[in-house]
């Protein structure tokens, strides 16, 4: 709620999320269950890094998918990615429409991949492109997170 509000994620939410993540799994299980824990929170840190490097989001982001990743371990926290990924495509298209218009956005676009395809550089922002969208990612997350792990109980219940 607080990304949808005020676009941060603080971290008092976070960091006490990955130290829960890594105390209970290894209360629950060990040493295993700490290395279980901190795979989860190493890949999502890192995977998410990498994007927030080339500006793709926040590092509020990047401190929630670890503390997710702490949570429900690496395998989980991969389908948890997957399922976020879909789900933000679905929501950066819907915000693509909203803000820059069917026509504009589809007239940008084509010279987004006409530029890439032929100098094999990412396009720079120009003048007469959309304006810089804004996607809270925050909520994403979350929502790819509970439908990955409604649907990997769905898959035990069976």
């Amino acid at each position: 709620m607080t990304d949808w509000t005020s676009a941060r994620i603080p971290n008092w939410l976070t960091f006490p999320s990955m130290g829960l993540g890594l105390f209970s799994h290894t209360i629950i299980n060990g040493s295993d269950g700490f290395l279980f824990s901190a795979q989860g929170l190493g890949l999502g840190f890192g995977l998410f890094l990498i994007v927030y490097l080339f500006g793709g989001m926040g590092a509020g982001d990047v401190k929630l998918v670890a503390a997710v990743g702490s949570l429900i371990g690496p395998s989980e926290l991969l389908s948890a990615l997957f399922m976020t990924a879909l789900l933000g495509g679905l929501c950066a298209g819907g915000v693509m429409l909203t803000q820059c218009g069917l026509r504009e956005n589809s007239r940008w676009l084509s010279t987004q991949v006409k530029t890439l395809l032929l100098t094999g550089r990412i396009p720079t922002a120009s003048a007469d492109s959309c304006p810089r969208l804004s996607l809270r990612y925050g909520p994403v997350i979350a929502v790819g997170t509970l439908i990955s792990q409604l649907a990997h109980q769905s898959l035990l219940a069976v």
